[in-house]
């Protein structure tokens, strides 16, 4: 079991690929009924995205260093390597990727909504 509370330090990460905005922030208003709080949630779309007001999912692109690349943002946060090339060569072909970063109720909520909604994605990534 975790020493840390729910509301500390967010270990787990579940990331998947939508072809469109629309999917994605679909998606996030789908966590959002369910609770989920939209500041552990993170849409990352091409260089031109910006969340509009009808979604709110936290965070931003803006909040991404983009001259880092997302691919080391997303090595920084314990995605491999090789993924995390594979999410951020989907973005720059127009893809969105929703990634929420949660305690294990947080994570367990997400991946049962995927999961509801048809999406199979591997198990989620803990830091």
């Amino acid at each position: 079991m975790s020493s840390h509370s729910s509301s500390a330090l967010m270990d787990n990460i579940i990331i998947d690929t939508f072809s469109s905005l629309t999917e994605a922030e679909s998606l996030v208003l789908d966590f959002q009924k369910a609770g989920l709080d939209t500041r552990k949630i993170l849409i990352i779309g091409g260089k031109d995205y910006q969340d509009t007001d009808d979604v709110d999912s936290g965070l931003d692109w803006q909040d991404i260093d983009q001259a880092s690349g997302v691919a080391a943002i997303l090595v920084g946060l314990g995605i491999s390597r090789n993924k995390a090339l594979k999410h951020e060569t989907e973005i720059k072909a127009g893809k969105f990727v929703v990634l929420v970063l949660g305690s294990d109720e947080d994570i367990s909520q997400t991946y049962q909504i995927l999961h509801n909604i048809g999406r199979r994605i591997s198990e989620p990534i803990t830091t």
